[in-house]
């Protein structure tokens, strides 16, 4: 019975089986599509980002979500009264049609961009801009889908950061700017104090009136050295400082920090002592300056800090593969506590509190020290027993090289010798403002068979170039009416304009010694370059050494007066 049952009515419950099949399916594509229009409120609604659907034709918002209107301050109902291009920045519409143009010739499917809207209240708002085109079957565009993005807080933080770059860069420019001129202020004076004290040294002093005189250059030497090293850490700050490769006499350079610290230790009655191994190479590649400043700032450290005994240099090749050059400066002096050894070569930093107020000191030299030798591939350390001296001690890649063609030998005495008089006479003119500065090159000059002219600024020297012809040119940088570089300018513009078959020989002189300053000399047309203070010995080995470039037959040529300064 059952199975007739089952046949009689079977094809209702296939029926029924069916229909609640087909409830069932339409029930969960009901779910589904709710599910999803769920997702995508919510997603339309997200918090932070601007959401619309645009129309191709007329650029209407057809559509917006919530942020997009709290983002452009307008209520839904008015912003979709509007197109897009109402409200977007003046300056930034053509980029936007451009781009947009690119998406309705098919040529992308999209774009993105940074572009300023202009809210309700006439604020501008920098957003990132997201269009993307939905096409119909057919491949036309139905309607833009747009995401905006408000980046106005970005855009206030980089334009900050932008500012406060500007404001540390102009803070950077006006501190280079200040030191340049306080270098040019402190190292016109200090030009005066150790010239005269060179000459003085050579007047004739009585015993009592020359160690005066030495304590007085001595000083002013060490002021000059304390001028530099503030200079050169401003320098490194500022990534400015540059290292040079050059060939240095390691002998003659150390022989003549010693005899310039000879003063100094033999007023104290110390022992200055020099060894140098013999393996030592004579030449090396390195910056003879900075060579010069690592010991002349240790050694006279050394001596500061010692009131009995000795200070020994001792030069010679490290241990490393491939060796260096390592220069040992031991002294008997006070010592360093242990717990300060590492705290020596922090800037402004001194090993005890006290050690300023009895030897002084600004605690920059050895910072200084550290920071050029880790430039130049060396190193620097100490040890050290309070009470019983300290040893410092600094490496160097060594690089052995052989004499320059030029070089004058470390041996030469600050006067010219005899051997010297036989070399031609240079007709000179001094183009410097600082009457001072003028006097103490003529002294300079007294003693030589040149002959000096002076003009007092650039365009006096243009003058007076036009009338003599003058072997060499001692050009001041900082002048007034006509300064150093402008008037170089003039002379060489002169010069090509005129076809003068030789061309003069102009050094410039300037008291900033600022890195870059020798370049910009050289650019203008300068053939080399002098820092003052220039101490009357490297002023006579200079023109020496211009001399034998200007006329490199040697063969003299007689002034219209010997000796003296006109004018």
């Amino acid at each position: 019975m059952f199975s007739l049952f089952q046949q009689r009515y079977k094809s209702w419950f296939i029926k029924d089986h069916t229909a609640d099949h087909d409830i069932t399916m339409h029930k969960t594509t009901e779910e589904s599509l709710r599910t999803q229009a769920e997702e995508l409120r919510l997603f339309y609604d997200l918090p932070f980002i601007g959401m619309a659907i645009t129309s191709p034709e007329n650029k209407r918002w057809n559509m917006v979500n919530h942020h997009l209107c709290q983002m452009l301050g307008y209520p839904k109902e008015e912003l979709v009264q509007l197109t897009w291009t109402d409200i977007t920045h003046p300056d930034d519409l053509n980029s936007d049609l451009e781009c947009l143009q690119q998406v309705m010739e098919g040529k992308s499917e999209g774009y993105v961009i940074d572009k300023r809207f202009i809210r309700k209240d006439g604020q501008n708002i920098d957003t990132v801009l997201q269009v993307q085109a939905i096409r119909k079957e057919n491949g036309q565009i139905d309607r833009f889908f747009a995401t905006v993005l408000d980046i106005t807080e970005r855009k206030q933080t980089e334009e900050a950061l932008r500012e406060a770059k500007l404001q540390a860069d102009m803070a950077n420019q006006a501190k280079t700017h200040f030191l340049s001129s306080m270098s040019h202020e402190i190292r016109t004076p200090m030009n005066i104090i150790i010239g005269m004290s060179d000459i003085l040294l050579d007047s004739g002093l009585n015993g009592s009136q020359k160690y005066y005189m030495t304590m007085l250059r001595s000083a002013g030497v060490n002021l000059l050295q304390l001028i530099n090293d503030i200079l050169d850490l401003s320098k490194i700050e500022a990534n400015k400082l540059i290292i040079r490769e050059e060939a240095v006499n390691i002998r003659c350079e150390t022989q003549e920090v010693i005899n310039m610290l000879k003063i100094l230790a033999d007023r104290k009655g110390l022992t200055l002592r020099l060894r140098i191994d013999p393996r030592l190479p004579e030449w090396m590649i390195s910056d003879t300056v900075r060579f010069r400043q690592f010991l002349f700032n240790l050694i006279s450290n050394s001596l500061k800090f010692t009131e009995f005994g000795w200070v020994a240099i001792d030069l010679g090749q490290s241990d490393d593969h491939p060796p260096g050059l390592q220069c040992v400066i031991s002294d008997s002096g006070i010592g360093i506590r242990p717990e300060n050894l590492t705290k020596i070569f922090e800037r402004f930093t001194q090993s005890d509190t006290g050690i300023s107020r009895k030897y002084g000191g600004t605690g920059l030299g050895l910072t200084l020290i550290k920071q050029l030798l880790e430039m130049m591939g060396g190193s620097i350390g100490v040890t050290s027993e309070f009470g019983h001296g300290s040893q410092f001690h600094f490496k160097l890649p060594l690089r052995a090289t052989t004499a320059p063609e030029q070089n004058d030998s470390c041996k030469e005495a600050d006067q010219p010798s005899e051997k010297d008089c036989h070399l031609p006479p240079l007709n000179i003119l001094l183009v410097e403002d600082v009457e001072e500065n003028q006097i103490l090159i003529g002294i300079y000059l007294e003693s030589t068979p040149h002959h000096l002219t002076v003009a007092n600024n650039g365009a006096e020297a243009l003058q007076q170039i036009k009338r003599n012809a003058f072997d060499l040119i001692l050009m001041d940088i900082e002048m007034p009416v006509l300064n150093g570089l402008q008037a170089t300018l003039l002379i060489r513009k002169w010069e090509k304009e005129t076809q003068q078959e030789k061309t003069r020989f102009i050094v410039a002189l300037s008291a900033h010694s600022m890195e870059g300053e020798t370049k910009q000399c050289i650019e203008v047309g300068c053939n080399d370059y002098l820092a003052k203070p220039i101490s009357k010995r490297t002023f006579l080995l200079a023109l020496k050494r211009y001399g034998k470039q200007i006329h490199p037959s040697d063969r003299p040529q007689e002034p219209e007066t010997p000796g003296g300064k006109d004018g």
